[in-house]
């Protein structure tokens, strides 16, 4: 089977978003698929990809998340590379990921009659309101709303990584649960080996003495990821002990935040490594004691860096959320959604409390759980559709309902 995918993004930088495409068609490619990938100009070259990209534009650098008014022509010039490469390549199968793609994706379905897969990762709306884009009922904001419910609407199939997602699209925007199949972000490419490595070699790396306690954190860094609340977050805690050491591992805007630890008088007690390869994280996370994931979650995206913090058997604080709760259940450690002294607290009774600590790093710990988050039965479904797909496309009609074997496969 060959299938085009369109990632209307800068792939590949070392994110949540593009960690999902990676891992998706890396575990195609390892069935025998064919894929190809059409993407912004911008981004590193993964080794085993076939990725097409748009002509250079030196002036347009961003790599991070969130809105830009470049994509507007960006994206025009994505859908004239996807249409090109549709041509030489003929895939049987578009997969498009974001509702930008999901647009690109239509109009080449319109022009070469491909069925079309929409991999959503979040709401447009929301990812708009989070990044302080657009304001709550705006006019503008009423414009994307019916933009994204359109894009939910130009698709054979959805694909979510939640099972809240999927619950919200059939309330708020009418879909057929049927239509939906839920793919959860998974740590398919951990390997033990690389897990329990001893970690003091990389904190004398980091220049982080070896007595501190360690709380990690692995991800993007910004207002709407709960940076700047963490930073709040930590003040608090360090004024119950100062035997605490934190690592924030990510990008973009590193010394802005740098700056602002400074001005908290914190900065002794933090560390900032930018972008950290995708390769690299286990290393990374080995070196921690607990994890946090502040991520407030108005865009309606997932939250799949606890899919990595659970397989490196780090015990994780993270708000009381639908999401979160869906992926940790009770191997999670919940706080009050941006309470500083519910989220402090939660740190120091894993920290301070041994007996609760052990309890929750043994449930992670747990074998069945270590095969939970590899995400094999998820990926294994996502294949299975696909394939579905090609089929009726071939007997002359385009499927829009997940075949009853694979509708209710998840990976819990």
């Amino acid at each position: 089977m060959k299938i085009l995918v369109i990632a209307p993004t800068p792939f590949f930088a070392d994110r949540g978003c593009h960690i999902r495409i990676y891992r998706e068609i890396d575990y195609l490619q390892s069935k025998g698929h064919q894929v190809e990938l059409v993407t912004y100009h911008l981004g590193d070259n993964l080794p085993g990809l076939k990725i097409h990209r748009t002509i250079k534009l030196p002036w347009y650098r961003k790599l991070g998340p969130g809105p830009s008014f470049h994509k507007l022509y960006i994206d025009f010039l994505l859908l004239f590379k996807a249409l090109r490469v549709i041509g030489k390549f003929k895939p049987d199968i578009i997969h498009a990921h974001l509702h930008e793609g999901a647009i690109i994706a239509k109009i080449c379905s319109w022009v070469y009659k491909i069925p079309v897969v929409f991999d959503v990762q979040g709401s447009l709306v929301g990812e708009l309101k989070a990044h302080k884009f657009i304001r709550k009922n705006s006019f503008l904001g009423k414009i994307f709303l019916f933009i994204e419910s359109w894009t939910y609407h130009t698709a054979h199939i959805l694909f979510v990584n939640t099972n809240y997602t999927a619950e919200n699209l059939v309330r708020d925007y009418s879909l057929n649960r049927g239509s939906i199949l839920v793919i959860p972000d998974a740590a398919i490419d951990a390997s033990p080996m690389t897990l329990f490595n001893p970690p003091d070699r990389k904190r004398s790396e980091l220049a982080i003495p070896l007595n501190k306690k360690m709380v990690v954190y692995l991800g993007v860094l910004g207002e709407h990821q709960g940076t700047d609340f963490l930073l709040r977050v930590i003040q608090y805690v360090l004024r119950e002990r100062d035997d605490i050491h934190f690592l924030i591992m990510g990008y973009p805007d590193e010394k802005k935040y740098m700056n602002l630890a400074t001005t908290y008088n914190i900065a002794k007690y933090v560390s900032f490594t930018g972008r950290i390869p995708f390769t690299q994280r286990w290393e990374y996370l080995a070196v921690g004691d607990i994890a946090v994931a502040p991520k407030f979650m108005d865009g309606g995206e997932g939250n799949g860096k606890l899919y990595d913090y659970m397989m490196a058997g780090l015990p994780t604080v993270v708000f009381d959320h639908p999401v979160n709760r869906e992926i940790l259940g009770d191997k999670g450690i919940y706080a009050k959604t941006a309470d500083i002294g519910s989220f402090g607290d939660c740190i120091l009774r894993l920290l301070g409390d041994k007996k609760y600590y052990q309890e929750m790093r043994d449930k992670i710990r747990c074998s069945q759980f270590e095969e939970d988050v590899s995400g094999r039965n998820s990926f294994f479904a996502l294949e299975q559709v696909l394939e579905s797909i090609h089929r009726s496309a071939k007997n002359g009609y385009f499927c829009h309902k997940i075949p009853e074997s694979e509708a209710n496969t998840r990976p819990y």
